[in-house]
């Protein structure tokens, strides 16, 4: 579902500098905008999302996915360092250190949600396309593989 939204930062109005002249949002079926620590907060939008650094004057970073973000958006949830961003057929990793993406890609099935389970591996659970059943894989953070 999409939501149109007003964005205020220190009761300041701020909503096209962040999102843009289409202020709409989507939340996903697993939504955890604020980091632990308070300093990020993550907004979806339909491109993608923007991840706003509190500690950095509230310095917006664009988060870009590879299809329709308000469709295929799933969830976020934040994991050390890492906030984790799953869409049906992507998921995307953007480092809170570096503040940087990747992606990994899942073209031939459909994402249903991801957990961490180390630093190095997520469990994902995906459906094959006519599936019934919820089927899992462990995949590395750094190749999806």
């Amino acid at each position: 579902m999409l939501w149109d939204v007003e964005l205020r930062i220190k009761d300041q109005l701020v909503t096209e500098k962040y999102l843009g002249s289409w202020p709409t949002v989507t939340i996903g079926n697993h939504n955890e905008s604020e980091s632990p620590d308070g300093r990020f907060f993550f907004i979806p939008t339909e491109s993608g999302g923007v991840v706003i650094d509190a500690e950095q004057d509230f310095k917006p970073n664009h988060i870009s996915c590879k299809g329709q973000g308000a469709s295929s958006f799933i969830g976020n949830f934040y994991d050390d360092n890492w906030l984790i961003i799953v869409h049906r057929n992507e998921v995307i990793l953007f480092d809170l250190l570096t503040l940087q993406q990747h992606s990994l890609d899942f073209p031939s099935v459909s994402v249903w949600w991801a957990v961490s389970v180390d630093d190095q591996h997520l469990r994902i659970t995906y459906r094959e396309p006519g599936g019934k059943e919820d089927k899992e894989m462990v995949v590395s953070k750094q190749t999806g593989k």
